[in-house]
Order: C-alpha cells, then sequence, then structure tokens
C-alpha cells in the first residue's frame, strides 16, 4: 500500500508542473457494458448463477471506473451440500499513456480499489 501512495505522490508532482496529466475536467465520454462470461458459465454450470457490470467516464486522458457482481452456487454430492454466495465491487481511474493518437487507439496504466463479501456453507449429509 505504501509503494502505491508513492507512486499516486509522484504522479500528482508531474500533473503539479503540467507536464503528466491535462487536468480537463469535462466528461468526454460514458461506457456501460455487462460482462457476459458469468452469464455464460451459469449456464455451463448446474446450480451457479452470476451476474456483473461495469461503468466507466473518460475525463481527457483519465477514465474513472467501477464494477460490480454477484455471484452463487449451491452444489450437492453424496455427503454434502455446499453453498456460496455474495458480490463483490472494483472502483478506480486509469491513465492513457498515449500521446496524440490518430486512431483513438489506447494503453492505460491505473489503480483499483476492490472489496468482496462471500459467504460459504458446507451440509454433511
Amino acid at each position: 500500500m505504501k509503494s502505491y501512495f508513492s507512486l499516486l505522490l509522484l504522479l500528482l508532482a508531474f500533473s503539479a508542473q503540467g507536464q503528466f496529466f491535462d487536468w480537463d475536467l469535462r466528461p468526454k465520454g460514458l461506457r456501460l457494458g455487462v460482462d457476459l462470461i458469468p452469464p455464460i458459465g451459469s449456464m455451463l454450470t448446474p446450480g451457479k448463477e452470476a451476474f456483473a457490470v461495469d461503468a466507466d467516464m473518460q475525463f481527457n486522458k483519465v477514465l474513472v471506473a467501477v464494477d460490480y457482481g454477484v455471484s452463487s452456487l449451491e452444489t450437492t454430492g453424496p455427503n454434502f451440500i455446499y453453498s456460496n454466495s455474495g458480490n463483490y465491487y472494483r472502483f478506480g481511474a486509469d491513465y492513457n499513456i498515449t500521446h496524440r493518437n490518430p486512431f483513438g487507439d489506447a494503453i492505460f496504466v491505473g489503480l483499483r480499489f476492490a472489496g468482496a463479501g462471500f459467504e460459504e456453507q458446507l451440509i454433511n449429509a
């Protein structure tokens, strides 16, 4: 955590000199998305349900991103019943390190903060 904080301070120092960031805070675009892998996995795995969404907003070369997902699984065997359910979230920012790319391509460097809460239960039958 200490190294991330040091890296953030270094980036802010460069931005204060106007060499690294362009602090134009007008939104340039909003993207909303649905992750297709969890629902496909739900269709292929009996007893599993999952869903995930994400959103990001672009401010010049900075993207602010948020992700959220929920999941549950229940499986049974000859001597047990297992269940797991919960959710997760992530949020953070990405910085586009390409300069004046005429094709709109991007290479991002970013940081995320994440958290999750899951409950598990195993019953021996």
